[in-house]
């Protein structure tokens, strides 16, 4: 019953944060423009929020390693409460660059957190289910966020970020409230929990292409590019060559978006239990890329929301195995672990944007033919991946051990 409560701490502070997160995403670009910005400093202000998350994810995840990652999660959330709020009270445009970036600084603490909490405080046979659970609190929390901000608009282009504040900090006096940090379960071989953190461990500093811990961490970026360059494109290819507008647009993004939480939150979780982290990524890849080539033969609003619904169902077999995954091959520093993957999947937010929209000005086509060769070459990484490792085990090598031998 103390670890179900956790566990729904957990997954109400994914959803009351990303709700947060979500609740300005509509509102910033109109909030910067009243202040004086242009097109161009707009994008530095998307920038700059997630640039600070891929560079400070390690770190948080290092630190929760030495120190918790109850105090490293409610501070996360107590900071993005505080940066929010001085968002909303900005009143001008260097000043809105500066919080949002300190924004990102905090919220890169609470995904690393939380996911090596759950890997702290599950066993091996549960954990796919309890990291489905809570990946679904921050997708419930996106589809409701952009929502909750347009509700907001009337009482002013401030209020959503007050909003945002509010949630952030009843997401801290949750978590505080109910989280504990418990005993390490006890697993068995490599993954053993109470070993003593090693944050230093090469595989997850710079994990060897060859070992499951990487085979995890460059899908991590791979398919964030891939989705990335999808999402910034997606409603102009909607409109180019279907003629779509707002309203189709906003009923494809939530029927991706409930496929994908229910996915997520009920069965993606248990499959992993039973069929293995492993297949059910090198399920979810080829689903993705086929989710992707299918949008470019769409021919209405139908084929074009069963494309997508496709692309999210793949997202999220993918996206709840690789922190599984990833949490199991840890050694001890599962903190670390989880916020290297964090950095891998801002890394691919960052630049999927500026891919998309810049081969989408020469075909409209290319990024979705990219993201779909991005999801056949991570499921390539993994396959290859994983076949290898009986064989180097066969003949005692490891991938820790073929790392430790190159650093040496």
């Amino acid at each position: 019953m103390d670890k179900n409560r956790q566990l729904l701490a957990l997954f109400f502070a994914q959803l009351v944060v990303n709700t947060g997160f979500g609740v300005i995403v509509p509102v910033l670009p109109f909030f910067a423009l009243k202040l004086g910005a242009q097109p161009a400093d707009i994008g530095v202000l998307v920038s700059a929020y997630a640039l600070l998350q891929f560079v400070t994810a390690p770190l948080w995840g290092r630190l929760s390693d030495r120190i918790g990652r109850k105090p490293v999660l409610v501070l996360g959330m107590i900071g993005l409460s505080v940066t929010s709020a001085m968002t909303g009270l900005a009143g001008t445009l260097w000043l809105v660059v500066l919080t949002r970036a300190l924004g990102g600084l905090m919220a890169a603490a609470v995904q690393p957190a939380a996911f090596a909490y759950v890997g702290d405080t599950t066993s091996l046979a549960d954990r796919g289910r309890a990291m489905g659970f809570v990946s679904a609190g921050m997708g419930v929390g996106f589809i409701i966020g952009p929502a909750l901000g347009g509700a907001l608009v009337p009482w002013g282009l401030a209020a959503p970020f007050e909003a945002a504040a509010a949630l952030s900090l009843a997401a801290a006096i949750v978590a505080g409230a109910f989280l504990r940090s418990p005993p390490r379960v006890q697993t068995s071989g490599a993954t053993a929990q109470h070993a003593s953190p090693d944050t230093r461990h090469p595989s997850l500093i710079t994990p060897a292409l060859w070992s499951p811990l990487g085979a995890a961490v460059a899908p991590s970026f791979l398919i964030s590019l891939a989705d990335a360059s999808r999402q910034s494109t997606i409603a102009l290819y909607a409109k180019d060559v279907l003629g779509f507008g707002s309203a189709e647009m906003g009923f494809v993004f939530t029927l991706m978006g409930i496929t994908y939480v229910a996915l997520q939150g009920l069965v993606v979780g248990p499959l992993i239990d039973r069929l293995g982290e492993r297949r059910m990524l090198l399920v979810g890849l080829p689903l993705s890329a086929l989710g992707f080539l299918l949008v470019l033969a769409a021919w209405d609003l139908i084929s074009l929301s069963a494309a997508i619904a496709l692309q999210g169902a793949g997202m999220a077999f993918t996206y709840t195995s690789i922190p599984t995954l990833i949490s199991k091959e840890a050694r001890g520093g599962q903190g670390a672990a989880m916020g290297l993957r964090s950095a891998s999947q801002s890394g691919g937010q960052i630049l999927g944007p500026l891919v998309g929209g810049g081969i989408y000005t020469l075909d409209r086509s290319l990024p979705y033919l990219l993201a779909a060769i991005l999801s056949v070459l991570s499921f390539v990484i993994g396959g290859l991946v994983f076949e290898a490792q009986p064989y180097l085990k066969a003949r005692g090598v490891s991938g820790h051990d073929r790392a430790t031998a190159h650093r040496h």
